[in-house]
C-alpha cells in the first residue's frame, strides 16, 4: 500500500501556475492533493494536531515568545549597562593608578633628588674639610720651617763657636763615662758601683759612698772623672739649648746647670 495515491480520481495540477510555489514556499504545502500518498496524509494530520495545539495555545505562546524577546532585550540593555559602568569604572581606576604611579614616580626622584643633594652636601663638606686641613697643614708646616729655620741659624751660630764645640765634646767624654759607669753597675751591682775607675765626685752622687771596694794593690786611685765649666760658657749654652726643645734642654742639664 506504500505510496498509494487515495485521490487518483481526481483531476489534479496545478490551478494557477504561481499557487502552487506559493503553497510550497509560505506553507511548505504540495497543493495538488490528488498526487498525496498514505505517508503524506499521516504527514498532514500530524502537522494538523501540531498545528491546533499551537491555535489553542497561540496566546500562551505569544506570552512566553514575549517573555524571552523581552528577557533578551532586557539582557542587552543590562549589558549595555554594565558596559558603560564598566568602562566607566575602568577609566576612574586607569586615573588612579595614573595618579599613583605618578606618585610613585614623584617619591623615587624626590628621592633621587635627595640622594644626589645629599651626595653633593657631603662632597661640599669634605672639600672644606680637606681645604681645612690644607690650611692647618701649611700654617703648622710654615711654622715648622720658621722654627726648623731658626733654630738653624742658632745651631750654626753655634756651630761657629769654640766654646760650644769645647762643651759638646766633654759632654760626649762625660756620657761615654757614664754609661761606662752604668755597664759596670748592671754586671756588678753594688760592687760594680764602687769600681776605683769610677771614684769621686760621680761615685758620690750615684753611689752614695766615697769608699771602693776594689784592691788594685798599691797604686793610687784615679783622678775623679768630674766634669766642669766656667759659668759664662755653660749660661751660653745653657742659652743657646733653650731653644732646641726638650731634648736639647739636656744638655744644660748634662753641664750642670739648674743641679
Amino acid at each position: 500500500m506504500e505510496g498509494v495515491e487515495i485521490l487518483d480520481a481526481l483531476v489534479g495540477g496545478e490551478l494557477v501556475e504561481s499557487g502552487g510555489s506559493m503553497l510550497s514556499k509560505v506553507y511548505n504545502l504540495n497543493s495538488d492533493v490528488t498526487s498525496y500518498t498514505i505517508e503524506q496524509w499521516a504527514e498532514l494530520h500530524d502537522r494538523a494536531q501540531k498545528a491546533q495545539w499551537f491555535i489553542d495555545n497561540f496566546e500562551e505562546i505569544k506570552v512566553k515568545f514575549e517573555t524571552v524577546i523581552n528577557g533578551q532585550v532586557k539582557f542587552r540593555e543590562f549589558q549595555s549597562w554594565l558596559y558603560k559602568k564598566g568602562f566607566k569604572g575602568a577609566s576612574k581606576i586607569k586615573e588612579a593608578e595614573v595618579k599613583a604611579l605618578l606618585a610613585e614616580n614623584d617619591h623615587v626622584e624626590a628621592g633621587l633628588q635627595q640622594d644626589y643633594e645629599l651626595q653633593k652636601g657631603k662632597e661640599v663638606a669634605t672639600e672644606r674639610t680637606l681645604d681645612f686641613k690644607r690650611g692647618v697643614d701649611a700654617t703648622v708646616g710654615k711654622s715648622i720651617a720658621a722654627y726648623k729655620a731658626q733654630i738653624d741659624s742658632e745651631i750654626a751660630a753655634l756651630e761657629n763657636n769654640p766654646e760650644y764645640e769645647a762643651a759638646i765634646e766633654e759632654w760626649k767624654k762625660s756620657k761615654s763615662n757614664v754609661l761606662a759607669w752604668a755597664s759596670a753597675a748592671l754586671k756588678g751591682g753594688a760592687h760594680g758601683l764602687q769600681h776605683p775607675k769610677f771614684a769621686g765626685g760621680q761615685q758620690a752622687v750615684l753611689g752614695g759612698s766615697s769608699g771602693s771596694g776594689w784592691t788594685w794593690g798599691n797604686q793610687k786611685q784615679p783622678d775623679t772623672v768630674e766634669f766642669k765649666m766656667s759659668e759664662n760658657v755653660a749660661r751660653s749654652v745653657n742659652n743657646a739649648a733653650s731653644n732646641f726643645g726638650r731634648g736639647l734642654g739636656k744638655i744644660g742639664r748634662f753641664f750642670g746647670i739648674g743641679r
